[in-house]
């Protein structure tokens, strides 16, 4: 594949400083394209002449793409970079993978991604020809060279180095080829992570001075962004809005909007208030609550405004407690049939009622609903329906009974099963709420369950979060679950209590699945490996998943876009309004 096999990226890139490759990119960059922005009227919104999109978010980012702040986005940080920045690929609303920069998804069929036999990889990326950065100059991949470099450089920390550390060596034969080398195989390595573009032509000098505090801290990452999205910055207000304008230059084509405002609005009422004055087009999740968008589409109905509600890729679950000598009660939650039973107990249906007004469908694993690898491995999920007859059984199976009053205890030591739910209000909406609403189920059992709210100053302690002693009630994204099954990354003292797997789960039968899941590269091994994966760790209920988290997409009539709360933006080319 032409990799360069004897020196670092840094070195490659050095060395395509002085190739012809080098040569040829310095004579194709082109002039500026620079404008202004769209005509706005006196109200912050698009002239009658013009066509603006004004969207609504609650938080504003530290940068578009950057270092700034003590971290990096790595162009993946917030919905409304899709607007100015695209990447080599992008995941849509299903989670699969869309080229945009690159011409194809690396695949092992067409040859781009090939696995060797020590158990690395390489794996070429072709680019569209024609792609061009906000300012006319071309894209090519030694941008994507010089990319690499940066994000490999440690004193630059972010949030995919463990991934860029595995990508050894790289090199551009020509101008749209990129060839990585991998130190071992890495199925998110078609996701492109790691490699969200940088501007070689602004930023090398910058780089190369030295100053790393200078380059985090540079303006090419905020105000004067200059990326390869469809629209590009014209103006950022510190606490109100970004201004963006189309991008003529566009690699797609003539984007359909003559620009977009995106305006910060972290008062939940104000949000509202700016939709029912139609002074914002679309509100972006996860910016407004549910509550307040179900009596929002109840006011709209018949109006034409649309109050969309669908769920993310995070769900909330228990966590329970499997180390024995922090569990509580002995023999309790570290018993097989006690944790399939209160999983059988657990009324998800009602759970989400009460909580989503049944927006957000139960979850019953970490595979979220509408994706082809949930379609895939659906028919292998253990099922856990709400049955309090049959968790009474398996409660008897494991040797808890209910005595003359009622009450759940061991037949053997006459222990009265007593136990608390923790939950995190910090972390978790409503927690308390949800607490309550499990616990009430379980104390049918003939179970004493309390809860307990982990005080303010103790949220973010880790050790502490990780003594719980029975369960906890905790929120997590798709893409950072399975660590949590996993052995080796129990939390512990030797890790500080860092360890993702707060738990303390070990299944030996899973860690041999999880590394298979890490070779799985192809999309048939990946479904063969998940199933036995949700077999076996749900079968051994090692966690009660609870429900999907969902939120709202508001639009108002005349807006023509397909929007949703997974991913939203990833499409932003294609949006339109009347």
């Amino acid at each position: 594949m032409g990799r360069d096999v004897g020196g670092s990226v840094v070195k490659t890139v050095r060395a395509g400083l002085i190739g012809s490759v080098w040569a040829l990119l310095l004579a194709s960059c082109g002039p500026s394209v620079i404008g202004r922005g769209p005509e706005l009227d006196a109200g912050g919104r698009g002239s009658a002449q013009t066509k603006v999109l004004t969207v609504a978010v609650n938080k504003e980012p530290f940068t578009i793409q950057g270092f700034t702040q003590g971290g990096a986005s790595s162009g993946r940080g917030n919905t409304e970079a899709n607007f100015v920045h695209n990447q080599l690929v992008v995941q849509d609303y299903a989670d699969s993978l869309q080229a945009q920069l690159a011409l194809e998804v690396p695949s092992i069929e067409s040859g781009s991604w090939r696995i060797n036999p020590d158990a690395s990889m390489d794996m070429t990326w072709k680019l569209r020809p024609g792609e061009r950065w906000h300012d006319g100059a071309e894209f090519t991949s030694v941008d994507l060279l010089f990319t690499l470099a940066v994000y490999k450089d440690r004193d630059l920390p972010h949030t995919y180095s463990q991934l860029t550390r595995l990508m050894e060596t790289a090199s551009a034969p020509d101008p749209l080829t990129f060839e990585v080398h991998w130190s071992r195989v890495d199925p998110r390595s078609t996701q492109g992570l790691g490699l969200s573009p940088l501007p070689r032509h602004l930023l090398e000098d910058l780089y190369r001075a030295g100053d790393k505090d200078a380059f985090a801290n540079s303006s090419r990452f905020t105000d004067d962004f200059i990326g390869l999205g469809p629209y590009r910055l014209v103006r950022w207000e510190r606490g109100s809005h970004m201004e963006y304008a189309r991008f003529d230059g566009y690699f797609e084509g003539r984007p359909p909007l003559d620009g977009l405002i995106v305006r910060y609005v972290p008062d939940p009422n104000a949000m509202v208030a700016n939709a029912l004055a139609g002074t914002v087009d679309v509100i972006l999740p996860p910016s407004l609550d549910l509550d307040a968008a179900l009596t929002l589409k109840r006011q709209w109905e018949g109006s034409g405004n649309t109050v969309h509600i669908g769920s993310l890729s995070a769900f909330l679950y228990l966590e329970i407690q499997h180390r024995p000598d922090l569990a509580r009660p002995a023999r309790g939650f570290t018993d097989r049939l006690v944790r399939q039973a209160f999983f059988h107990a657990t009324d998800r249906q009602s759970l989400t009622e009460v909580m989503t007004d049944g927006t957000s469908p139960i979850a019953d694993s970490w595979l979220r609903p509408g994706t082809e690898l949930r379609r895939e491995v659906e028919p292998a999920i253990p099922q856990y329906p709400y049955d309090p007859r049959r968790a009474q059984e398996l409660l008897a199976q494991a040797g808890w009974l209910r005595n003359a009053e009622g009450a759940l205890v061991h037949e053997q030591t006459g222990d009265r099963f007593t136990a608390d739910l923790w939950t995190n209000t910090k972390v978790i909406v409503a927690g308390d709420r949800q607490a309550s609403i499990i616990t009430d189920r379980w104390k049918t059992t003939g179970a004493d369950f309390g809860i307990h709210q982990i005080p303010a100053p103790l949220a973010n302690d880790r050790e502490y979060g990780s003594k719980y002693p029975t369960a906890s009630i905790t929120r997590i994204p798709v893409d950072n679950f399975l660590d949590r099954l996993d052995s080796r990354f129990v939390a512990a003292p030797a890790n500080d209590w860092g360890g993702r797997n707060k738990m303390g789960y070990v299944n030996p039968r899973v860690d041999q699945l999880l590394d298979r899941y890490a070779l799985a590269v192809e999309p048939r091994d990946q479904a063969a490996v998940t199933r036995d994966l949700v077999q076996e760790s749900l079968g051994d209920a090692g966690f009660i998943p609870l429900y999907w988290e969902a939120h709202p997409v508001v639009m108002l009539a005349g807006v023509l876009a397909k929007i949703e709360p997974n991913n939203a933006g990833w499409n932003a080319f294609e949006w339109d309004k009347q």
